[in-house]
């Protein structure tokens, strides 16, 4: 049982488990749970002409307020993120969708939260490429909310001319901590700029989407804990250093941060999605974001680099896709569930 929290002026106790186990309660007590499904992994996508490659789902999310006794004897399932995929050959292989978490036991009603959908992704030598978005992981069993989890954006490549190497790959989904899910921003690579074009976009945050890329050449910011990210610029979506105090309470749930640049080097406070990158060079590799959000898009259209995109943060977070022209190409792993259990009251 890994325990990543505890205390608080608003609640007595909180337990954040990020491991399957059976607990008991140390006693009788009246406690908020929230259950978190896994984030799923992006597709890959790797060869000549048109590739695409949507990023992964996000789990959904339940909470409920219950009664709990320290006679019986809970089972705690977290579940594990959608695994990352690697494409070595010419081809296209979707992600895997994450796995559900599941809160039971006797006397309450079996809260699950399942994992998102898998990422998908396409090649093509001569055609147009669609990779549809990945769906969010859906939620039952709740008495205060069932949330589904936040899909990602939709990516075409390819216009008047698709046998011209483009490559796109969108930003990987994140959970409704907040109340509302979102998703990455949406990939529209045309041919207007000529051959080898990229584009991608970052991660959704848990305030807010990702901006969609328009066009061929772009790279769109990851949404923040606090708003989403614009379109076509790389700018991350609003956010703040510190978290939520209005209630005082430090909650795992009560998050802020913001999202980062195209360039993918900056890690986001927590709750905010990576940026989308389309960079050729080493230099510039996706940074892991810190809870909950979704990690970005990686599209390669030239070069000699292998193509690693975004993981998905820990909390229920989808991977981004990632395409290249030439060279391997792999998805990161969504993002693991979480449950979290706040103890109000004591009997």
């Amino acid at each position: 049982m890994a325990v990543l929290g505890a205390g608080g002026q608003g609640f007595i106790r909180q337990i954040v488990f990020a491991d399957s186990v059976s607990w008991t309660p140390p006693f009788s007590c009246k406690a908020i749970v929230t259950v978190i499904g896994a984030g799923a992994s992006g597709g890959a996508a790797k060869g000549s002409g048109c590739t695409a490659a949507s990023g992964g789902g996000a789990g959904g999310t339940v909470t409920s307020l219950l009664t709990l006794s320290d006679s019986v004897s809970y089972t705690v399932t977290v579940g594990a993120g959608g695994a990352a995929v690697t494409q070595n050959d010419v081809g296209a292989t979707a992600g895997n969708a994450g796995n559900n978490s599941v809160f039971s036991g006797t006397g309450i009603t079996t809260m699950t939260a399942s994992g998102g959908g898998a990422g998908a992704a396409t090649r093509n030598a001569s055609a147009q490429a669609v990779a549809s978005g990945a769906s969010g992981g859906s939620a039952t069993g709740g008495n205060i909310a069932n949330e589904t989890g936040g899909g990602s954006g939709t990516v075409t490549t390819g216009g008047s001319s698709p046998s011209v190497p483009l490559a796109g790959a969108s930003g990987g989904g994140a959970p409704a901590i907040k109340g509302i899910a979102h998703s990455s921003g949406t990939v529209n690579v045309t041919d207007g700029g000529g051959s080898n074009k990229a584009s991608a976009t970052g991660g959704a945050g848990i305030g807010g989407a990702s901006g969609n890329a328009t066009a061929h050449s772009i790279a769109t910011g990851g949404g923040g804990a606090w708003g989403a990210s614009a379109n076509d610029a790389s700018a991350g979506g609003a956010g703040m250093d510190g978290g939520d105090m209005s209630a005082g309470t430090p909650s795992i749930l009560d998050v802020a941060g913001g999202g980062v640049a195209s360039n993918g080097a900056s890690t986001p406070y927590a709750g905010g999605g990576t940026g989308g990158n389309n960079r050729s060079d080493t230099s510039y590799e996706i940074a892991t974001p810190t809870l909950f959000a979704g990690g970005g898009g990686r599209a390669v259209g030239t070069g000699t680099i292998v193509t690693q995109s975004g993981v998905g943060a820990l909390g229920g977070g989808g991977s981004g896709g990632a395409a290249n022209y030439s060279q391997n190409t792999n998805s990161s792993a969504g993002g693991g569930g979480l449950i979290v259990v706040q103890i109000i009251e004591i009997f």
